[in-house]
C-alpha cells in the first residue's frame, strides 16, 4: 500500500489543509456513535477479553499490512483463542459488530494498552469514550 501523506488524507476526507482538527473531531464523534451501539451488546467481560486476547494492537496495519477491515482482523484474533469459553461467547455476539464498531474497539484497545498500568479492569470502564476523555 503506498504511503499516503497528511495532505492526501485530508483531501480524501474532503478537507483542505486546515481540516485536521475537524476530521479528528469527526472521527471522535463516530467512535462515540459506534460505542453507543456496542454497549447494547458488549459487557465489561467482553471488553476485558478483547484486551487480553488482542493485546497491544497499536495499528493493525503495522502488524499485518493488508486491506482488511478491523472487524475482520479482530475476528481473526478471537478465533486464535477459540478454545476459551469467554472468547466463544464473544464470537457469538460478533455478528452485531459492524466495521465502525470494530474501529471503536481498536480505538479503545489502543488507548487501553497505552494506559494499562493505570487501569483497574475490574472497576474502570476504560472502553468508554467518557472514561478515556477524562483520563
Amino acid at each position: 500500500m503506498p504511503q499516503i501523506t497528511r495532505t492526501d488524507s485530508l483531501a480524501v476526507a474532503g478537507w483542505g489543509a486546515d481540516g485536521s482538527p475537524k476530521i479528528i473531531n469527526r472521527y471522535a464523534e463516530l467512535i462515540r456513535i459506534a460505542h453507543d451501539r456496542l454497549k447494547l451488546n458488549l459487557n465489561r467481560n467482553d471488553w476485558n477479553v478483547l484486551a487480553e486476547v488482542v493485546g497491544p494492537c497499536g495499528d493493525f496495519e503495522e502488524i499485518i499490512p493488508c486491506p482488511n477491515s478491523y472487524r475482520y482482523l479482530l475476528r481473526l484474533s478471537l478465533e486464535e483463542q477459540i478454545n476459551r469459553e469467554d472468547v466463544q461467547d464473544l464470537i457469538l455476539k460478533w455478528d452485531k459488530v459492524d466495521d465502525l464498531g470494530a474501529e471503536a474497539i481498536v480505538a479503545a484497545l489502543r488507548w487501553f494498552w497505552s494506559h494499562a498500568d493505570q487501569i483497574d479492569m475490574e472497576s474502570d470502564e476504560w472502553w468508554t469514550p467518557e472514561f478515556r476523555a477524562s483520563h
